[in-house]
């Protein structure tokens, strides 16, 4: 195993097998060269990964075992297998959110968790102006994909997310999802912990013809995506630090059989920037990515299905590059995971 891929598949042990210590020359470009330095490709790799979850929980509408429906939740949505996204907003927690901590192996118990009165005008699932507030400290963690029983992890999750309707007075028009240092915390018995703190917003709006139609979303959807994500691997010993500052947007069409389920199966065509920063002992590295799809990538709800944890997606490719001529790029072929290539080298 060559020292770069080491760096990936470590982790939280990224800074020791980078050679990352407090030692280290300070330095704010990375490399001499603008090549990625390992500990850099670790840590924009997970940023990378993290982004296309993002993705994947907006575009997932599967409904979720009634046990973790809010009380507001409808009858008539009791047993339906697809709604939009809007509709399936409608839980202890916000659906997106419950598909975020159950990626990171974080779910919390509703007992945790306050919201605001619900007021939904235009009875389309999505409130007015719901907040969700996270009061959640030492929690039994979910139990890890792949495994029958708990690693031992405990889970802290503080801070609040806002879900408002975009227009009250228009059904299925879109809703936004906003972050108020929102923040998730993993620790492993080792003594590892994760840390991941977001801050900013999603706004989502309903196609062109979709609003009124019978199927919420039948268009696709549009999503504008300003948002901030912390991270802090620590150990007894260390640290590594980064933070990926993202403005993007996203592009939903559902495929052309799909109509009345349009979150089933369709195209996604993504772009943007980030800025990202990150600190190893008294190292210091910044640089500046885009995104772009190439040309479109595929969603298939399907693979959700298989694999709750995965992404979902199972064709096409996405590129991030950065602005000294490195280059990662995540081919997506089947359902499986994904072929990850950093400058041509595979990880």
């Amino acid at each position: 195993m060559n020292r770069a891929r080491a760096c990936v598949v470590i982790g939280c042990a990224v800074w020791a097998a980078c050679g990352g210590s407090d030692s280290t020359a300070a330095s704010n470009r990375g490399s001499s060269d603008g090549m990625l330095d390992p500990a850099e490709i670790a840590a924009s790799a997970d940023a990378m990964r993290d982004d296309l979850m993002v993705e994947s929980v907006v575009l997932d509408d599967a409904v979720e075992p009634e046990a973790m429906m809010n009380a507001q939740c409808t009858q008539a949505l009791r047993g339906v297998t697809s709604v939009g996204p809007a509709q399936a907003l409608r839980w202890r927690y916000p659906k997106p959110i419950y598909k975020l901590l159950r990626a990171w192996g974080a779910l919390v118990p509703n007992e945790c968790v306050t919201e605001t009165q619900w007021v939904d005008a235009d009875s389309d699932g999505v409130p007015l102006n719901a907040v969700y507030t996270f009061l959640c400290s030492l929690q039994p963690g979910s139990i890890p994909p792949g495994r029958s029983e708990s690693d031992g992890r405990t889970v802290e999750v503080s801070g609040r997310v806002t879900i408002a309707d975009v227009d009250d007075a228009i059904s299925n028009n879109g809703y936004r999802v906003q972050f108020d240092a929102f923040t998730v915390r993993v620790s492993r018995p080792s003594g590892l912990t994760r840390t991941r703190t977001l801050s900013g917003e999603w706004i989502v709006s309903a196609k062109a013809g979709s609003a009124a139609a019978y199927v919420p979303f039948s268009n696709g959807l549009d999503m504008a995506t300003s948002l901030t994500v912390s991270q802090v691997y620590a150990t007894p010993t260390g640290s590594l630090t980064w933070t990926h500052r993202l403005v993007g947007n996203t592009s939903y069409v559902p495929d052309g059989d799909t109509m009345l389920e349009p979150f089933a199966r369709g195209t996604a065509v993504i772009s943007g920037a980030a800025t990202h920063s990150m600190q190893l002992g008294d190292r210091v590295w910044l640089r500046t990515w885009s995104r772009q799809t190439e040309p479109s990538l595929h969603w298939n709800r399907s693979c959700r299905d298989v694999d709750p944890l995965g992404y979902g997606f199972d064709d096409g490719r996405v590129r991030y590059f950065d602005d000294r001529g490195n280059s990662l790029i995540v081919d997506f072929d089947g359902c499986g995971v994904p072929m990850v290539t950093i400058n041509g080298a595979r990880i």
